[in-house]
């Protein structure tokens, strides 16, 4: 197993690899903390296993020896090339997770899957943004992230961490922070600490067009200074909704005009999404 670094020197140069900083490579090499991550996702052996960009497989493998049912996503063709023919317990494809075809694939499986990552750090947002988007997939999400990304996503309101993305996130899941790593268990050595995360899946409300919800927490962040009415006021001239209902629906939901955005917390966005809407069908 590619777990050490004197292991991993001998294994890049037998299939002609480095870590490539355009798809943000950093090893895991650190075995202690490769069976704590995989211990942390619980996995059965009759699971449906979904991992984001294996590398030289030192996760996959510890994964393997649990269950048997992995899906593995490799951009890395000489990655790719290595897993796909010396690891026969994973289906392994060689593609870009951002265009690759989730739905058709894992919809074919008839079971949620488990996803265990070390996600890029450089695009962990628009992947974290990918797998909620098909929260019907999964059931749960254990990843790791850069330190600050984990404490932003598990911030609650009131403090500065707390953001849109932080909403979107806990909207499809309930996002739990598990664990710090330290940047001397990687090759190369990253310049910020990381951490485990776990998502557990949960059904969003189906009674909001998500889509305009989203777009309605991430206008109002973009002030996030400003008092909520103010920073709102751009979303709702554009939806037709006056500043009169605006401080009506705060008052309804005992909400301050004076709030900011990062003082309200991710139910408020909701009934105050849900209250301001169903004021405009009603007028």
């Amino acid at each position: 197993m590619v777990d050490t670094l004197s292991s991993l020197f001998p294994f890049l140069k037998e299939i002609g690899a480095k870590p490539l900083k355009s798809l943000s490579q950093n090893f895991l090499i650190d075995k202690n903390i490769i069976k704590k991550i995989v211990a942390s996702a619980n996995i059965s052996q009759d699971d449906l296993i979904l991992e984001i960009g294996p590398g030289p497989g030192a996760l996959t493998k510890e994964i393997a020896s649990q269950c048997t049912n992995i899906i593995a996503i490799e951009k890395d063709r000489a990655f790719a090339k290595y897993l796909s023919e010396n690891e026969p317990r994973i289906t392994l494809f060689e593609d870009d997770f951002l265009k690759f075809p989730l739905r058709e694939v894992l919809s074919k499986k008839n079971k949620k899957a488990k996803v265990i990552a070390n996600l890029p750090y450089s695009i962990a947002s628009p992947i974290i943004a990918r797998l909620l988007e098909h929260f019907d997939l999964f059931s749960e999400i254990t990843i790791m992230v850069q330190y600050e990304m984990a404490k932003r996503l598990t911030s609650a309101s009131n403090t500065k961490n707390f953001s849109a993305f932080t909403i979107f996130t806990n909207f499809y899941a309930d996002v739990k922070y598990l664990f710090e790593i330290s940047p001397n268990c990687f090759f190369p050595r990253p310049k910020v600490k990381s951490a485990i995360i776990q998502l557990t899946i949960k059904n969003p409300p189906s009674d909001i067009d998500k889509n305009q919800f989203h777009l309605f927490v991430q206008t109002s962040f973009q002030k996030r200074r400003k008092k909520i009415t103010n920073s709102l006021k751009t979303y709702c001239t554009l939806n037709n909704i006056s500043h009169e209902q605006i401080e009506l629906s705060l008052k309804k939901l005992n909400i301050s005009s004076n709030a900011r955005p990062e003082n309200l917390s991710c139910n408020d966005f909701y009934l105050l999404y849900k209250s301001l809407t169903s004021s405009v069908l009603k007028s």
